[in-house]
């Protein structure tokens, strides 16, 4: 396991803009905004408008994420460990492309297990015919796509809310929490993760966009599993070096205290104390990946400090 531990730089923390407002604002997290030469280049890269998602997201779109496989290995066992033995019987990824989290979930011995996409591409490499029917393609930006969840004790969605129009988000939060699961496990890339190059990337946001999201539709973040669950994926560097987005923007949301079910988070009790943060091969010396790097780990520490404060 890699031990450096990320530096932090005075100078280059990213500066709160007292001027803006929006849902990181109202959730109390402030808006974190790049220095203007940086959001100049941000424009540089701005994507260009898909007629389809079948365009957008292609065959070979999803077959580059096969090198990621280890981290679904993972991500599978991190997300039943969280639960009493034998409380999940049934998971939905939302977002699934390919399906590996699916493939490894049924490994895992959750035979219930069911991918939602929302592009026919990913058809491509549900190959399974055995399993082939825990698939589904559906309109993440409509709200019909309830209609093709189906009900679960834990919905995941990973690194799949960028991918949707801003003016989509209220909707695809309304979908992963319709049938009101136990648990929802979400990551989305945040501003400037892939440095502004990637075109299928249309609404980088801050967690505190997301939190706000999901309060909405009854919500809130589980700080605790949070905590525990990105300590145990940035202590495990080898699996997670080249899949670093999953322990820098896990959150885990569960339903408000009025309606919360019966399926209990555990503590990570034998965890490690502290997380031992890391920046991803390659990437310790660039300028734009140090900003979003400490911008993102900055609100995520308030985020448990806040909650460490109303809790004491």
């Amino acid at each position: 396991m890699r031990t450096d531990v990320m530096r932090m730089n005075r100078k280059s923390w990213i500066r709160p803009d007292p001027d803006r407002s929006g849902p990181a604002s109202e959730a109390g997290l402030g808006n974190f905004v790049f220095p203007r030469h940086e959001q100049k280049k941000r424009k540089m890269f701005a994507p260009e408008k898909k007629d389809t998602l079948r365009d957008t997201y292609t065959e070979e779109f999803f077959l580059e994420h096969q090198e990621y496989l280890p981290a679904y290995r993972y991500l599978a066992k991190l997300i039943l460990s969280a639960f009493d033995a034998c409380a999940v019987e049934s998971v939905c990824d939302v977002g699934c492309g390919h399906g590996f989290l699916v493939e490894c979930l049924r490994q895992e011995g959750i035979s219930q297990s069911f991918g939602l996409d929302g592009s026919s591409s990913a058809e491509f490499l549900w190959n399974d015919t055995s399993h082939r029917g825990a698939y589904s393609v559906a309109d993440l930006t409509s709200a019909e796509a309830v209609d093709a969840l189906p009900p679960v004790d834990i919905v995941c969605s990973f690194e799949t809310g960028e991918h949707l129009p801003k003016d989509a988000a209220d909707t695809y939060i309304r979908t992963l929490t319709h049938h009101g699961p136990a648990a929802i496990f979400f990551s989305a890339a945040t501003p400037f993760q892939n440095l502004g190059e990637n075109p299928t990337h249309i609404n980088e946001q801050q967690c505190g966009f997301w939190i706000t999201a999901f309060a909405r539709w009854g919500y809130e973040l589980h700080v605790p599993a949070t905590v525990a669950l990105r300590n145990r994926m940035f202590s495990d560097f080898e699996v997670f070096r080249n899949a670093w987005w999953y322990p820098k923007n896990l959150l885990v949301f569960v339903p408000n205290g009025k309606r919360r079910k019966g399926i209990r988070l555990l503590m990570d009790e034998n965890g490690p104390v502290e997380t031992p943060l890391w920046f991803p091969p390659g990437m310790e010396t660039d300028p734009v990946s140090n900003l979003m790097f400490e911008r993102d780990f900055y609100e995520y520490l308030y985020i448990v400090c806040r909650h460490a404060k109303v809790s004491s």
